[in-house]
């Protein structure tokens, strides 16, 4: 596989793994030293994916259903 190819399936992949709720598939996007900031959406960096585990899995737990759209992103 490409190094593209791998970009564009880890990009899938993330999208799945919101859409699923899927924690297991969430954590193969990430290194565990991962630092995430999501600007508004948090109200602090997360470091480390115990801490965004936590906050993905309160984030998504009040909502019915999500649904991830991943599309016009350009990989050179």
């Amino acid at each position: 596989m490409t190094d593209r190819e791998e970009i564009y399936d880890l990009m899938i992949r993330y999208g799945r793994a919101v859409d699923m709720r899927d924690v297991a598939l969430l954590r193969t996007c990430f290194t565990d030293d991962v630092i995430v900031d999501y600007k508004g959406a948090m109200d602090r960096p997360r470091i480390g994916i115990e801490d965004f585990v936590a906050f993905f899995r309160s984030g998504l737990s009040s909502l019915e259903g999500v649904h991830m759209i991943v599309w016009a992103h350009l990989v050179r």
